[in-house]
């Protein structure tokens, strides 16, 4: 279709399902776009009309909306077979159609079924259910907090912007980021603050939360790479001085915050690397290849892991992003075959 909501289209086109449910908001995680004013408030803007395509979005899939409710933001669609819906459906340009022969075709030679990661998935999940302050929780609490001061960054005060780094190095600290040789072992939590203010600027506003589909566009890539660039030389800034600690700065710390404040990129990680070198998901190596890859991946397997998050996502009453899933699938895999 090639419009800004294909993203639905795709989740339905590959649905086993008959029926599904989705809030608004799980609509805008697939689609990667915040729907309009209009679709919060007038009910006509869920029926298809000349004057916009948002419809065909399911009509395209072979879907038809069965209920609506605008006060609870929840939408419900059902699979059809009926002809005159199927007439309803808008021609595909040769383009697009191109595209999508293109996805349906685009098969890797994958080491490991989508079954086996979403259990990684649900394993890693379960772990962090049955200890209430388990120390991996510490992402939710940090992702949180940077989610409330990316709502907000013109109120970042002096007072928040520290509350946010405490949280920031609580986070890095549960991940083991200051061990070893980490040059963050000789400093106080304070020393977050420049790449925190980085992260904060608008101009990057479009990484936050970022689902697949977004992060396959060349300029969300670069933009993406060039964050990683800012924050390894503010940090090279901050290591100066400090005697036989590592080389330069890692992957592994910049992609961990990353996760823990955009939640826009797993953590590239011994475990999480083992676990999509290992199986042929991606290069082990962050570049954009790498990154690209896991989109591919997510956009392939999309209906089994888009299950497994919403239900997550449910049952811990915010919205997990999508590459956090991926993060916590093969951080678990790689885990578990060491």
């Amino acid at each position: 279709m090639g419009s800004k909501f294909e993203g639905l289209t795709t989740y339905l086109e590959n649905l086993k399902e008959d029926s599904i449910g989705l809030t608004f908001k799980q609509i805008e995680s697939l689609t990667g776009t915040k729907l309009c004013d209009s679709a919060y408030n007038y009910r006509e803007y869920w029926y298809r009309d000349k004057t916009h395509t948002f419809p065909d979005s399911w009509l395209n899939a072979g879907w038809v909306m069965s209920s609506l409710d605008i006060h609870s933001q929840h939408v419900a669609f059902a699979r059809t077979t009926c002809s005159s819906i199927q007439k309803e459906k808008r021609t595909l340009p040769d383009s697009a159609a191109s595209i999508r022969t293109y996805r349906a075709s685009y098969t890797p030679a994958y080491g490991v079924k989508v079954s086996i990661v979403v259990e990684k998935v649900e394993k890693f999940y379960k772990d962090l259910q049955t200890d209430p302050n388990a120390r991996y929780l510490s992402w939710e609490h940090c992702y949180k907090q940077f989610q409330k001061a990316h709502g907000s960054p013109d109120d970042l005060t002096s007072e928040k912007l520290d509350y946010l780094s405490l949280h920031l190095a609580f986070y890095l600290a549960s991940w083991g980021m200051l061990r070893g040789s980490s040059f963050l072992l000789q400093k106080d939590y304070k020393v977050h603050y420049d790449a925190i203010k980085l992260l904060l600027n608008p101009i990057y506003g479009g990484l936050w939360d970022i689902n697949y589909l977004n992060l396959q566009k060349s300029e969300n890539l670069d933009m993406l790479f060039e964050v990683i660039r800012e924050m390894k030389a503010i940090y090279r800034g901050k290591r100066k001085g400090i005697k036989d600690s590592e080389q330069d700065i890692s992957d592994i710390l910049i992609t961990k915050i990353l996760m823990g404040v955009m939640g826009c990129l797993p953590a590239y990680d011994e475990y999480f690397k083992k676990g999509i070198g290992k199986n042929n998901i991606t290069t082990q190596l962050l570049s954009k290849r790498s990154v690209y890859g896991l989109t591919k991946y997510y956009e392939n397997n999309l209906v089994a892991l888009e299950d497994v998050r919403l239900r997550i996502s449910n049952s811990r009453g915010f919205e997990y992003p999508q590459m956090k899933i991926l993060d916590m699938g093969f951080w678990q895999l790689g885990l578990d075959m060491e």
